[in-house]
């Protein structure tokens, strides 16, 4: 059996940034931890995770790990590690007898050590305090040297006579692992790919090894740098010229431009920045209320210092550009591609029945229409391209389109539409959905939709916090903000043909939104 021991609470300085949680439930790759543990077994052991008996589950994560066959162990938070193992094994009902493999909640590998009587070691280079491993010996603390770590692995062929050796040693883990060892012989099995979330600095070193790509970008990222091309030459340089030509006072809102675009190579080079995106911070961390709002509001300092640069352009109301007419040329797309009538009523959740075209007709008027002066636009402000660090308090920004509306490059725009974008997450809750956070059936023949998306109760008092924030200073309405919402959410269909069920959740998401936008405040 596989047993992960997340029974307690991250450490003060993880906790600080993502709230308090088991190790397991960090983020990692727009998943939570446990998620990639979880696929190192089910090689026909059952899985085991224990967790803090004081935990509440979100319903999604816990839905999963029961779809998944991961039996759930609960431990009060305050034992020793030893304690919680007898624990949890006590609790443990029918019991195979194929071993016990132990498996730490903040230590990953891409595969687990085979064999039996194992443990893992590896080596840091961090200052910590570490169990080393000898043949000959093991030492529960050190700082001589960085090789021989004790990693968070471990297997025992006779799990029972470990159990037994944690009790007579009062629980002492690395007590029993020597009285283990005597009888016997663990061996020692170096692993080159551990990755530690248990403390800040290794959780971060961690997730450089760790990254999620789109497709039609590519990155290559080390420790110090992030190293960005593409095949589409025209956006990797717009988005270079965007960091190159931005005002120095905006800089300290995003990564150091290490090297410009390179035309040869088709890529730029950033800094590579230890902090978490937003996406990862809301959707998977427990943080309170008050924190979150103070990201958001962080946000929008960079909003409005950006609004600070003029453009003398205000020929044009350019959000009719970014909203309307791409949503039309999009959504035809769509439409065209899956064979839907655009003025097909489609029942959602037995509340509203509504078509296509009646949902951008009724939202077009609501898109505003005045003329602003062209500013300094980042472009495409969603949470996964912002991070944010505790440590100064405020956020910095990548992944800018650095293009107008007509294709040129351009650092100008419209601040609206980053207002837009930021909503598009917060209100759009569109990387819950990316995340996999909802419940959808969906029925192209009848026109229906049943659509839920899994969000903590907690987030409509930030929603409610920030349109409010935004009509005091901008003055943009709660229905415009989700008549923008509605338009980002169709045009952008066509991008995401690759997985149908995630095309149908951004569909029937309009639907959702359509039903707040009827009854927001003008």
């Amino acid at each position: 059996m596989l047993l992960i021991m997340s029974g307690s609470y991250v450490q003060q300085e993880l906790g600080a940034e993502f709230g308090s949680i088991p190790p397991s439930f960090l983020p990692l790759a727009n998943k939570r931890l446990f998620k990639h543990q979880v696929s190192l077994g089910h090689d026909g052991h059952a899985i085991y995770l224990v967790l803090p008996e004081d935990f509440v589950f979100d319903k999604h994560d816990y839905e999963w790990l029961l779809r998944n066959k991961v039996t759930l162990i609960p431990v009060d938070s305050n034992l020793t590690l030893g304690q919680a193992i007898v624990t949890a094994w006590n609790l443990i009902g029918d019991k195979d007898d194929k071993g016990l493999q132990l498996l730490f909640g903040d230590t990953l590998f891409k595969k687990i050590p085979a064999g039996d009587d194992l443990v893992a070691i590896s080596h840091s280079d961090d200052n910590y305090q570490w169990s080393f491993f000898y043949e000959t010996e093991l030492r529960a603390v050190s700082r001589e040297n960085n090789k021989n770590v004790i990693c968070g692995y471990f297997s025992f062929s006779k799990p029972n006579f470990f159990i037994r050796e944690l009790v007579t040693s009062k629980f002492d883990f690395t007590a029993a692992l020597k009285k283990y060892h005597d009888s016997y012989s663990l061996a020692s099995i170096y692993v080159s790919d551990w990755l530690d979330f248990g403390h800040i600095n290794t959780y971060y070193k961690s997730k450089v090894q760790y990254t999620t790509q789109r497709a039609f970008n590519e990155l290559c990222i080390t420790t110090k740098s992030v190293i960005k091309s593409s095949s589409n030459e025209s956006k990797i340089e717009a988005e270079s010229k965007w960091f190159e030509t931005i005002p120095g006072e905006l800089k300290i809102y995003t990564p150091m431009l290490l090297e410009p675009f390179d035309h040869i190579r088709k890529s730029y080079k950033l800094e590579y920045l230890y902090n978490t995106t937003l996406n990862e911070l809301f959707v998977f961390s427990r943080l309170p209320n008050n924190i979150l709002t103070n990201i958001l509001i962080s946000c929008l300092d960079f909003i409005d210092l950006c609004k600070e640069y003029h453009s003398i352009d205000t020929d044009k109301n350019i959000l009719q550009d970014l909203f309307y007419e791409k949503t039309i040329e999009r959504v035809s797309k769509y439409i065209t591609d899956l064979n839907i009538d655009p003025n097909a009523k489609w029942n959602f959740n037995n509340n509203i029945s509504v078509s296509i075209n009646d949902i951008l007709y009724d939202t077009n008027k609501f898109i505003p229409s005045e003329l602003q002066y062209k500013t300094i636009m980042h472009g495409d402000l969603c949470f996964s391209n912002i991070i944010f660090n505790f440590r100064t308090g405020r956020i910095q920004v990548f992944d800018p389109r650095g293009l107008n509306h007509s294709g040129e490059i351009s650092i100008y725009g419209d601040f609206r539409y980053d207002i837009a974008k930021l909503s598009h997450s917060i209100l759009g809750l569109y990387d819950w959905i990316i995340a996999g956070y909802y419940i959808i059936n969906l029925k192209n023949k009848t026109h229906s939709i049943e659509f839920k998306i899994n969000i903590d109760n907690k987030l409509f008092e930030i929603q409610s916090t920030f349109v409010s924030i935004i009509k005091e200073k901008y003055s943009i309405s709660e229905k415009s903000l989700y008549a923008m919402q509605i338009h980002l959410f169709l045009s952008m269909l066509p991008l995401h043909s690759d997985d149908k069920k995630r095309q149908d959740a951004l569909f029937a998401n309009a639907f959702r939104l359509y039903e707040i936008f009827k009854e927001a405040a003008v």
